[in-house]
């Protein structure tokens, strides 16, 4: 018998940025959100957008704690989980957002996880499948730093573009 691969590393990371009006009606802390994968010693970073999915692969140094990096960002919640394999059957219709992405992403198939808020709570209320708790803050009031920056600040260690 051959055994399992790993399960893929994720995380999901949670923003109270809201570029369109309309996303100021979702609970404050979590009106965006995108996911990273850890694959072969590099992170993907899938961010889907409301013009664009932006996919970019971040090289970092090995000794880079990522998840802590991004706890330290104003702003983001980060929680930990793992890519999960589910039955092969149509994902259930829905309105495509950076939710629907994430979960597909994830292998999620819960159609009543709608907004960003509904997946951070589905992630760390299910952390009895192969999830672990939230490693950085809950809520935030106020606007967030850009998610998946292309450079991170000057005064903090991050990704480094290849």
């Amino acid at each position: 018998m051959s055994a399992e691969p790993a399960p893929t590393r994720a995380l999901v990371v949670f923003s109270g940025k809201a570029d369109l009006g309309w996303l100021r009606l979702l609970r404050p802390g979590f009106r965006h959100c995108f996911v990273l994968l850890e694959l072969g010693g590099v992170w993907v970073c899938v961010n889907p957008l409301a013009h664009r999915t932006s996919v970019e692969l971040w090289s970092l140094d090995p000794a880079t704690d990522l998840a802590a990096w991004l706890c330290a960002q104003e702003g983001l919640s980060v929680v930990e989980t793992v890519v999960r394999h589910p039955p092969r059957r149509a994902s259930p219709i829905g309105i495509f957002s950076c939710v629907e992405a994430v979960k597909r992403v994830l292998g999620l198939q819960d159609r009543w996880v709608l907004t960003p808020g509904q997946l951070y709570d589905h992630l760390t209320r299910n952390g009895k499948k192969s999830l672990t708790a939230p490693i950085c803050g809950n809520m935030v009031q106020k606007s967030t730093p850009e998610p998946c920056p292309n450079h991170p600040p000057a005064s903090q260690p991050g990704p480094v573009r290849p």
